[in-house]
């Protein structure tokens, strides 16, 4: 899974204004993961997530979420 790409996974077209602002997103929080860490670092729950749902439905889960993401904490 961690070998695809955003289009292979995310279910909308690279020029759609969602999958944009989803791909940047989800470089921050990796680069965040990174720093973090010390070493190049995947939101690996996030890409098998995208996996299963694609964008949309993920967006949708997150947002419907009684408590945030630990993504969103490290972002915020």
């Amino acid at each position: 899974m961690l070998n695809l790409s955003l289009k292979d996974v995310g279910g909308l077209s690279p020029d759609d204004p969602i999958y944009k602002d989803f791909e940047n997103t989800l470089m921050l929080y990796e680069a965040t993961l990174t720093e973090k860490y010390g070493q190049k670092t995947r939101a690996v729950r996030t890409w098998e997530k995208l996996g299963r749902v694609g964008i949309i439905q993920c967006l949708e889960d997150w947002s419907l979420s009684a408590e945030p993401t630990q993504g969103f904490w490290r972002l915020k």
